[in-house]
């Protein structure tokens, strides 16, 4: 049960960031790069807001002090789930070491959640009100994100 609340709310802070930066509609097509559309996300985000250029510049290097650290979570989960994978495929598998590398696994979620959820802060600190109002009201009408989600 409670990794359950955690995972729930590491879903929740991932898809709060996500919203702050992507407005939903325009996806980069398959040739585009992941730097591509996370410039992408960040003009959408600039725009809406009508950012100053100090705005956008000081956006854009939180995103690029953060993308890296994000980057190497998400490749050392990655990497944990391979093992855990490794692990199923024994004749035998240990419930510790399965355990272990569950722990493991989300600890470096919920890394990436916490430095997605500073992102966020430090982006909400260089708003202005008048932004800050605006980006809460478009926050509201966007629907809910994933793949397979049903209601219940």
């Amino acid at each position: 049960m409670h990794t359950l609340t955690r995972r729930l709310a590491l879903l929740l802070a991932t898809f709060s960031l996500s919203t702050l930066l992507s407005s939903g509609v325009a996806h980069a097509g398959p040739a585009a790069g992941k730097q591509d559309r996370s410039e992408q996300k960040q003009n959408r985000l600039c725009e809406r807001l009508a950012c100053t250029a100090a705005q956008k510049t000081q956006i854009e290097s939180i995103h690029d002090a953060t993308a890296p650290q994000v980057k190497a979570a998400r490749e050392a989960m990655q990497s944990l789930r391979a093992q855990q994978r490794a692990e199923w495929q024994k004749a035998a598998p240990s419930a510790a070491t399965l355990e272990r590398l569950d722990g493991q696994i989300d600890a470096q979620k919920d890394k990436i959640g916490d430095l997605r959820r500073a992102a966020k802060l430090k982006i909400h600190a260089l708003l202005t009100a008048d932004q800050r109002a605006k980006f809460t009201a478009e926050k509201g009408k966007r629907g809910k994100h994933g793949k397979g989600r049903k209601s219940a």
